[in-house]
C-alpha cells in the first residue's frame, strides 16, 4: 500500500522562494533603505566563487584647484587625476534545520508547510540583522583602529541627549541625506522622555511596515544591539545611510531547502527534518573584505565584527555611510 508522507508533498523550489520574500519583506534593515538589493552584487553571486571584487573610481571633487579661466597665453590647464580602486566582499554561507516528531504534528493539527515557511522567514531575517550588526561592528572597530575614531562619538557614561545624536550625524560632514537610526529600546526610550515631539511616525509607500522618525531620520529599534560596550552601563547606537549596504543572494535551486523523514524513531511513528540553506552577500560600502581572522571558508558573524577583517578603500569619510555613538541613558 502506498503511503503518503510530508515529503511527497513538498515543493522545495517555491518553498524555498517563499522564505526568501518573507525574510526580505520582515528584514526592517532592507525595509529602511539602509541595505538595498544589488544588481552588480546579485550578479556576482552567480559567478561563484567565495569572493568578489567591484571597482570604483575615487571622487574628483576633493580639493581640486580653482578652476578660474585665465587670458595668460601661456597657461595650460593641469588635468585632474582620476584614481581608482576595488572593494573586495565574501560570501556569506548559512544553513540552519528543524525537526518535529510525526506525532506532534498529527496532534497539533498545524498545516506544516505554512508554519514552517512563515518562522523560516522571519529566522532568517532575524539572521541577516545580526550579520548586518555584526558587519557595523566591525567597521566602527576599523575606525577606532586605523581612523583617529572618525566615524565614532565616544561619549561613554553620559546619558544620550538629542545634541548627541546630532553631533553623531554630523560626522559625516555635509553628507547627512538620507542617514537611517538603529537604536537600542532603553536608548530610545531616554530620548523619548528628553523632547517626544522630535518624534514623528509614518508608512513608506508600497511597506507593510510602519517607522518612526527622529530628527528627520527614519528610527530602527533593535533590542540585540550592543550593551555594556565600552563600559558597562553604556550602548551603541548607529547611523547609517541608506544604501550603506549591498545585497544580492544566490539562487541555490533545489538544494536551497530539503526534507529528510526518519521513519524509524519515535518507535516507528517517525520524524521530519527541515533544511534550509542560504549564500548571500552583504557587503558594506567602501570597505574590502581582508579574511584576517577568518577561520573557515565563511566568515562567522564573531569573524564580521574583528578589527582587520575589513579595510575602508574609500579616500573621503563623508562617504562611508556609517557613524556610531557610545553612551549611557
Amino acid at each position: 500500500m502506498a503511503i503518503t508522507d510530508l515529503s511527497n508533498v513538498f515543493a522545495r523550489v517555491p518553498f524555498s522562494e517563499q522564505v526568501a520574500e518573507l525574510s526580505r519583506n520582515k528584514n526592517a534593515l532592507i525595509a529602511s533603505g539602509a541595505v538595498v538589493a544589488s544588481p552588480i552584487i546579485g550578479g556576482l553571486i552567480t559567478q561563484g566563487g567565495l569572493s568578489f571584487n567591484i571597482p570604483f573610481l575615487h571622487s574628483t571633487a576633493i580639493n581640486s584647484p580653482d578652476a578660474a579661466v585665465s587670458t595668460d597665453t601661456s597657461g595650460a590647464i593641469v588635468p585632474l587625476a582620476v584614481s581608482g580602486d576595488s572593494q573586495a566582499g565574501v560570501k556569506l554561507s548559512r544553513n540552519q534545520a528543524w525537526s518535529a516528531y510525526k506525532l506532534v504534528a498529527s496532534s497539533n493539527g498545524e498545516n506544516v508547510l505554512d508554519f514552517a515557511a512563515s518562522q523560516v522567514g522571519e529566522y532568517w531575517a532575524r539572521e541577516d540583522n545580526k550579520s548586518a550588526l555584526s558587519i557595523l561592528a566591525g567597521i566602527e572597530a576599523d575606525s577606532i583602529a586605523n581612523h583617529s575614531s572618525d566615524l565614532v562619538n565616544n561619549q561613554t557614561t553620559v546619558a544620550v541627549t538629542r545634541d548627541m545624536i546630532i553631533d553623531t550625524a554630523y560626522t559625516f560632514s555635509d553628507a547627512i541625506e538620507g542617514l537611517i537610526l538603529i537604536m537600542h529600546p532603553q536608548v530610545a526610550a531616554a530620548l523619548k522622555k528628553e523632547d517626544a515631539a522630535l518624534w514623528t511616525r509614518e508608512s513608506p509607500s508600497g511597506s507593510a511596515l510602519g517607522f518612526e522618525f527622529y530628527l528627520g531620520m527614519r528610527v530602527l529599534v533593535d533590542a540585540t544591539l550592543t550593551q555594556g560596550f565600552p563600559v558597562a552601563g553604556d550602548f551603541k547606537t548607529y547611523i547609517v545611510r541608506s544604501g550603506a549596504f549591498g545585497f544580492g543572494q544566490a539562487d541555490l535551486g533545489v538544494d536551497a531547502a530539503a526534507l529528510d523523514t526518519d521513519h524509524a524513531v519515535g518507535n516507528g511513528r517517525g520524524s521530519d527534518t527541515l533544511y534550509s540553506r542560504r549564500d548571500f552577500i552583504l557587503h558594506p560600502d567602501g570597505y574590502s573584505w581582508t579574511g584576517a581572522t577568518q577561520a573557515g571558508s565563511t566568515p562567522t558573524n564573531a569573524e564580521l565584527a574583528t578589527v582587520g577583517n575589513y579595510v575602508r578603500v574609500y579616500n573621503d569619510r563623508r562617504n562611508v555611510g556609517v557613524a556610531a555613538l557610545y553612551s549611557a541613558v
